[in-house]
């Protein structure tokens, strides 16, 4: 008698063990149906219109803001000086980040011919991409297909991402890569293969501690230890792994961190100042609700959705036990709980919590369609291609358009660009700009003291300065003062609160 064909039944197994009688449950998931035809039609549209989003003049849609200049002229400068250890801003050390952005946009600038605003910004965009795709494939791990289609489409359009992902700072990067890793340690990841898992996970650490020092490792290990404290699974920590995991954590991060402190000590106080001096407040301060308003407006327009969303959420997470949704709570709580308490807030510090936002979000989203796909479904798939559509040449037009009439630094830029032609060897100076992101444009060294700027002066016959118009009384103690051009008062862009720039030729009398 011919046996008979089982059909194959995969098994949910969902369980609190924090509890003192764990919660399980079973469900039947029945094999993943084929893509329709629909489906892959919205994938690639939305494909195209992610990179239509990201790309839309990437490099002129408005100059580079100060912190996007730190990263394009340290790489050009590392380009130049083959000095890929000590990063340098105008010539003057900068210690303060680690070097992972510089590293990054120098290969991109020297596959590209050189560091513009696009080759700038272009690591972005990846690691943009990456986290749209992350995203998608996570939340149809957890939720099925259709949630993770929707979790592409949010994900893809959230304010931050855009603003983020479009921006040569590091920031989306070090998302990325902070989400990445807690995606491998999250509950849906099979036992199969666990020490690689964890061999990769704490080189995501070392990579993120390149990036931001300790920012990433810190708010990454603590969602786990806090994840595992609620479950009752702590010993989760002393696994051996662990020991080999940060093995490889350090073959990271520790060759260029002894590297630097061993060619300039000074490095260390820098370190200091910069992680727990902003967490004492040393450099700025902002109130303790700080974050909170960025969770409401950053991921718009989705935030509605999200906030629809939680009482659900949080009777899955807390009274039903789930793993999975527990697992997103301990994620976004510890990490704004954790920033909330520096002193100094920035809003960048809260990106890494907000890919929880989206994970919340998109199962709302496909019940939402799942109850329409019955009886209205072209009427549906028309509404989203025009609403994609009408999204897209909106935001091209605010990227063509909009903003680049809008950029108040644009007549700085442009009086930046004037000094390049007159540079001769050593004598273009940018004096008293601190870190100003003109520094990028006019490609001149910068001088801050005084003292520097005389010994350069007695050094040769003149030099070709761009210096705020207040700076000029102390240049004419030095020497002759003629000016060579001066900032257009009456450009669109042209901005009366700052200090305005004047670029001049000082010779010692």
């Amino acid at each position: 008698m011919p046996s008979k064909t089982v059909p194959t039944i995969q098994v949910d197994n969902v369980c609190a063990h924090g509890a003192d009688i764990p919660i399980c449950r079973q469900r039947e998931v029945n094999p993943a149906p084929r893509w329709s035809r629909a489906e892959k039609g919205f994938v690639i549209l939305l494909g195209v219109a992610l990179l239509v989003l990201l790309y839309a003049n990437l490099g002129g849609y408005r100059t580079l803001s100060a912190h996007e200049a730190y990263v394009a002229v340290t790489a050009r400068e590392m380009i130049e000086n083959g000095d890929w250890v000590v990063p340098t801003y105008g010539g003057v050390p900068r210690l303060c980040k680690p070097p992972w952005s510089y590293w990054v946009a120098a290969a991109f600038g020297w596959l590209g011919g050189g560091i513009t605003e696009f080759t700038a910004r272009l690591p972005s965009t990846l690691a943009a991409i990456g986290l749209v795709v992350l995203m998608g494939v996570w939340a149809t791990r957890w939720y099925g297909r259709t949630a993770g289609l929707c979790a592409l489409f949010i994900q893809a359009t959230s304010y931050y991402f855009l603003n983020f992902g479009r921006d040569a700072t590091v920031d989306m990067q070090l998302c990325f890569v902070m989400t990445l890793a807690l995606f491998l340690c999250s509950p849906h990841v099979p036992q199969e293969g666990n020490r690689w898992r964890w061999l990769c996970i704490w080189g995501l650490l070392g990579i993120s501690w390149m990036m931001k020092l300790i920012y990433g490792p810190v708010l990454v290990v603590a969602v786990l230890l806090a994840y595992w404290a609620v479950q009752g699974q702590l010993r989760n920590a002393l696994t051996p792994v662990h020991l080999v995991g940060l093995l490889v954590f350090a073959v990271i991060a520790l060759p260029w961190t002894v590297a630097l402190l061993w060619r300039m000590s000074e490095a260390l106080e820098v370190w200091r100042h910069e992680t727990l001096g902003r967490a004492l407040g040393e450099m700025d301060s902002k109130p303790w609700w700080y974050f909170l308003v960025l969770v409401i407006w950053l991921p718009l327009p989705w935030t509605p959705l999200v906030l629809l969303r939680l009482r659900e959420h949080w009777r899955l997470a807390w009274k039903e036990g789930d793993p999975r949704e527990r697992f997103l709570s301990v994620w976004f709580l510890a990490q704004v709980i954790l920033i909330s308490l520096s002193v100094d807030k920035q809003t960048s510090y809260i990106l890494p919590a907000l890919p929880v936002l989206t994970l919340l979000a998109a199962p709302r989203l496909a019940q939402w369609v799942d109850t329409r796909k019955t009886w209205n479904f072209l009427s549906l798939r028309r509404a989203a291609i025009v609403g994609l559509t009408a999204f897209v040449l909106g935001f091209v037009g605010i990227a063509f358009w909009l903003l680049p009439g809008r950029d108040s630094r644009r007549p700085e830029v442009e009086l930046a660009r004037a000094l390049v032609p007159l540079a001769d060897g050593r004598d273009s100076i940018a004096f008293g700009l601190g870190q100003h992101p003109v520094v990028f444009y006019s490609k001149a060294r910068r001088i801050e003291a005084p003292a520097d700027l005389n010994r350069e002066l007695e050094s040769g016959p003149g030099l070709q300065l761009l210096t705020h118009v207040a700076h000029l009384p102390f240049l004419k103690t030095l020497g002759s003062v003629e000016a060579l051009a001066e900032i257009d008062a009456h450009h669109p862009a042209y901005s009366k609160r700052t200090d305005p720039l004047v670029l001049v030729r000082l010779r010692r009398n």
